[in-house]
Formats: C-alpha cells, sequence, structure tokens
C-alpha cells in the first residue's frame, strides 16, 4: 500500500492561543512560520489544521521531515537560535500546548484528507510490541479500506530528540509557555469531518494505557519544501 505522509518522521503540535490574539496568530502561523519552517533542509511538508469536534486544544500543526535528525540538525538550531521579532511576540501566548518529535512507525493510505482525527495514547508496560503490532497489521491497514478514510499513521515520541529545543534562544523567549509531550499517538486521515473508529476501550483491549485524547480537526493549510 502507497505511503501517505512523506517522511520517516514527524514533528507534532496541538495548542490553543489567547483569543486576542487569535486572528494575528494565524497570519503569523501562516504567513511567516509555516513557509520558514518548511524551507529549512529536510522538512517535506507542514501542514495547519483547527479543530471541529468539542474540547481540548484549537489547533494542530504537522511537519513531516526526512527523519527525526532534521529535528536536531544545525539547519533547525540556528532557526531555532535567531527567531524572529513576530515569532518572539507570538509563540509565548501558546496555551495548551504539546510538542513532539515522533519517527514515523507505519504511514499507510493514498493522499492526504481534509480532516484528521489525532488519538494521544500510551502503551501500556510490557504491551509495546502487542499494541504496535496490532495497529499496524490489523487496525489501520483495515481503516483505510473504508471509502472516506484517506490515510492512517502511527507515530511514536523520540524525546530525546523533542528536548533538543530546549537551549534555544526561541524556547528561552517561551519560558512562560509550558509544554507536554505525546507518547504514540494516531492520525487517521478522511474526506468528512465524522471522528476515526478507533475507541478509547478498543485501544486498551489492544495494548494501550488509558487517558485516551482525541479530537478531529479540518485542514487550514498545507505547504510542500
Amino acid at each position: 500500500m502507497m505511503k501517505a505522509l512523506l517522511g520517516k518522521g514527524v514533528l507534532a503540535v496541538w495548542n490553543d492561543i489567547a483569543p486576542e490574539l487569535e486572528a494575528e496568530y494565524n497570519d503569523w502561523y501562516t504567513n511567516q512560520h509555516l513557509p520558514e519552517r518548511v524551507g529549512i533542509e529536510g522538512f517535506l511538508r507542514g501542514r495547519r489544521f483547527r479543530r471541529v469536534s468539542e474540547g481540548g486544544p484549537r489547533y494542530f500543526t504537522l511537519y513531516e521531515v526526512e527523519n527525526t535528525d532534521v529535528l536536531k540538525s544545525a539547519p533547525y538550531m540556528e532557526r531555532l537560535n535567531t527567531p524572529t521579532d513576530w515569532t518572539k511576540k507570538v509563540a509565548p501566548q501558546f496555551q495548551n500546548s504539546t510538542r513532539t518529535a515522533c519517527s514515523v512507525t507505519t504511514s499507510v493510505g493514498r493522499g492526504i484528507g481534509g480532516y484528521a482525527t489525532t488519538i494521544e495514547f500510551g502503551a501500556a508496560a510490557g504491551r509495546e510490541a502487542e499494541l504496535r503490532s496490532w495497529l499496524v497489521d490489523d487496525v489501520l491497514s483495515k481503516l483505510v479500506m473504508q471509502p472516506e478514510v484517506v490515510a492512517a499513521h502511527l507515530c511514536e515520541s523520540d524525546l530525546a530528540t523533542t528536548s533538543a529545543k530546549d537551549s534555544t534562544a526561541e524556547q528561552a523567549a517561551m519560558q512562560s509557555r509550558g509544554s507536554a509531550t505525546v507518547r504514540w499517538f494516531v492520525m487517521v486521515e478522511t474526506t468528512g469531518p465524522e471522528p476515526a473508529d478507533l475507541t478509547e476501550e478498543a485501544l486498551v483491549a489492544g495494548g494501550a494505557e488509558g487517558d485516551v485524547k482525541a479530537g478531529t480537526f479540518g485542514l487550514v493549510v498545507g505547504l510542500d519544501h
């Protein structure tokens, strides 16, 4: 089956933004930040989404990269150490932020969808291989056979790479902004806003811990390198 994501790694970001800054945030992200990031060598595509389901962070951004090494590379670190004035103004206003570099475990499908459901979870201790095998061999391969599903991906965190940003100038400008990480997430891309058919009950039975977080987002903009 075709591989839908362009690379072997992703940077995934979920966040809210201060309401009074939302219009400027969208202007900054779409017209400066996204092109700046996607212009870095090794970045292949960036996509911004806005939540259409209830609850949880309003925005989700996915950067597809050649591999997770790109997210600690010299060109990326240089950009993080020379944030623009606009970035230093807007980025500290992120709220409820989750930012994680991940390796792509599997990516199946036929392209990109207008909507994406993200499902965040972690494997129960000792059940990582079982959960991974169930998702890769059974769940996602069957999901993409549904007519409204365009693609499905499993991504697993690389926390060492995620933390490479911690000592940069951009992060220093965001000291007031905490940021969580995700352990694993599934992303299911669809033609409509209906959530993906993958429940917390099914994930727990397959080897995940509880406290599964899910949200459905509509595509705002996408940009290729």
